[in-house]
């Protein structure tokens, strides 16, 4: 037991031995590592030092160096070159100013000398003394307003900036609105122009129905209404031919006249039937040739020449298609065009014409096959909607001619019957229940004609007398506006009596040279106007004004105005001036459908 304690005893010794030796060991070698790097840091300070030491060395030689060669730059140079230097260090300088400043754009080419303002001292900032005092700013330095003055420069630049963008982005838009309303005028103007076209054609197409409907259709109207095949229903009459037949026969001054209407209708289809009215007008030109040939003195020498050559261009373009006939008058169009030395130009341009007759005439017949078919198919189904409409008119309408209706309506059917108005025959005319009032009002509007007319003659003719005449002088008057109510009402002029006062007057001149027996010429006194209108819509009086004449000063024109049905009318009198005193007889009333403006003209005397 006492040996296994000291044992105990000498190895926890031996162990605590060991431990401190072990602690020594490490503390040295900590102090050894602490010592080796405190010497390797004052090493790369000392390293670091030299190398400032060196770099400031080399910055001071390269500074001196400069200013030697600047010492030797100037030792050496010339008054112009110092000049030039020195303007140069100015200008840099300034520019320099300018950027801390802010000025840029406009603004960087201004200085002290040279400035719109004419400021001297443009470039030093600008201090507001009394509103700094205010804001209690007095001790604020250089550059801080420096620094405000750019900030403010620049905020007023990227306002500018702002309201530029806006300015173009404007400009943008007016411009695209500007073209949007060009387009829309150009569309606008396209659709007049079409419907100034498609009435124009209307219109052309209605006086070919009324020359037609007269009995007096010239060949213009057979081929417009050939163009239309034949829808017209004005048109019963009208026989479906090949359009040259309608062309045969003719004078010289029908045929020019139907180049002139071809040329119009021409215009107003466009380039739908072009191609038809081109080859017409081939065809009619070839035979107004023909005509005026016929007519000439050296038709005879024509002809023979015509009749030595006719048979062989017939033999050259007889069976031959339009395709074919195209092609041969391009190469004779291409021979006359390259070489006319040796060729026979009259011979080939009469073949050049005859061909073309001939295209001409095979495409109208080719046309107008076509248009014969399309023709006798409508004409058929039209046909047959009428034999099947009078069918059953002829069923519907059979009990009405049969003898035992009598005894239908005795047996109490006493109602009429509702028909389908498709199924009334062509010949029965429906009567509405106002027919037999228009049929009355009708009657005696004709038994009354001319009664209204006489009693109106006869009162304006009461007091009469032989200085006084009827005056019915009317002047034109230019259709400045198209009146409203046209479409509505048939436009017409009133009628009107009216009277002359005409006489003499006795002046100093007329009592020297004139005497009862030997009276002076009668001048005109008055006017008396007694224009009637019984079918007034609206119950405005009518109204009168006075222009003077542009061609003659000694006249005026009188126009009166009263409104739908009736035009303005206006007449001719003498200018001067009236007398508008009811004691001198002038009277302006509207009383009963009666216009009435009577009045004279003042006499004016000589006084001394």
């Amino acid at each position: 037991m006492f040996f296994r304690t000291m044992g105990h005893r000498h190895r926890s010794k031996h162990k605590h031995h060991r431990v401190k030796h072990e602690h020594k060991s490490r503390s040295s070698s900590s102090k050894r590592k602490k010592s080796r790097k405190y010497t390797d840091s004052s090493e790369s300070d000392s390293d670091t030092s030299d190398e400032m030491r060196l770099r400031e060395e080399e910055r001071q030689k390269i500074a001196e160096q400069k200013k030697l060669r600047k010492a030797l730059m100037k030792a050496h140079e010339t008054p112009q070159q110092k000049r030039a230097r020195r303007i140069a260090k100015k200008m840099a300088k300034e520019a320099k100013q300018r950027n801390a400043l802010g000025w840029t754009g406009a603004f960087s080419d201004y200085s002290n000398g040279d400035n719109p303002f004419g400021d001297p001292q443009l470039m030093k900032p600008f201090m507001w003394q009394k509103k700094y005092e205010k804001e209690g700013r007095l001790n604020v330095t250089t550059s801080e307003l420096i620094e405000e003055n750019r900030i403010r420069l620049l905020e007023n630049q990227t306002e500018l900036e702002k309201i530029r963008e806006k300015r173009l982005q404007r400009e943008a838009m007016k411009n695209e609105l500007e073209v949007l309303r060009r387009e829309r005028e150009n569309k606008e103007f396209v659709n007049w122009i079409k419907q100034e076209t498609t009435f124009h054609l209307e219109q052309a197409r209605t006086r070919s129905r009324i020359r037609m409907r007269e009995g007096r259709a010239k060949p213009i109207d057979y081929l417009a209404t050939y163009v239309s095949d034949g829808e017209d229903q004005d048109c019963e009459h009208f026989e479906f031919l090949e359009p040259t037949k309608y062309a045969e026969n003719l004078t010289v001054r029908d045929y020019e006249d139907l180049l002139v209407d071809i040329k119009v209708y021409q215009e107003y289809h466009g380039e739908a039937l072009n191609q038809f009215w081109n080859d017409m007008a081939t065809v009619v030109q070839h035979r107004l040739n023909q005509q005026q040939a016929t007519s000439a003195p050296t038709s005879a020498h024509r002809q023979e020449i015509h009749a030595s050559v006719f048979a062989d261009i017939e033999e050259m373009l007889n069976n031959k298609d339009v395709e074919h006939l195209l092609i041969l008058e391009q190469q004779i169009q291409n021979k006359l065009n390259t070489d006319q030395s040796e060729l026979d130009v009259g011979y080939w341009e009469m073949v050049l014409s005859l061909l073309r007759l001939r295209v001409a005439r095979l495409r109208l017949n080719e046309d107008y096959k076509r248009r014969l078919k399309k023709y006798k198919q409508r004409r058929e189904i039209e046909t047959s909607n009428l034999t099947e409409m009078t069918e059953n008119a002829q069923r519907t309408w059979k009990y009405v001619f049969f003898p035992s209706y009598e005894i239908y309506l005795l047996e109490g059917n006493y109602s009429p019957v509702c028909l389908n108005p498709k199924s009334v025959p062509q010949n029965v005319v429906p009567l509405g229940p106002d027919h037999k009032k228009y049929d009355i009002n009708t009657l005696r509007c004709s038994l009354n004609k001319n009664n209204w007319l006489d009693d109106f003659i006869a009162e304006a003719k009461k007091g009469m007398t032989s200085d006084e005449a009827t005056f019915a002088v009317e002047e034109n008057i230019q259709k400045e506006r198209a009146y409203l109510w046209s479409d509505r009402f048939r436009p017409r002029k009133p009628r009107y009596f009216n009277r002359v006062h005409t006489g003499f007057e006795w002046n100093k001149y007329n009592q020297t040279h004139y005497d009862l027996e030997n009276p002076p010429p009668k001048i005109v006194q008055g006017y008396r106007f007694n224009i009637f209108y019984p079918d007034l819509i609206e119950p405005k009086p009518p109204r009168f004004k006075v222009s003077p004449c542009e061609n003659d000063s000694d006249f005026c024109i009188l126009k009166i105005e009263a409104g739908p049905p009736y035009e303005d009318i206006a007449f001719k009198i003498v200018n001067k001036e009236w007398e508008l005193s009811c004691k001198r007889g002038f009277r302006c009333q509207f009383y009963n459908g009666i216009f009435q403006l009577w009045f004279h003209f003042k006499k004016y005397r000589y006084r001394r």
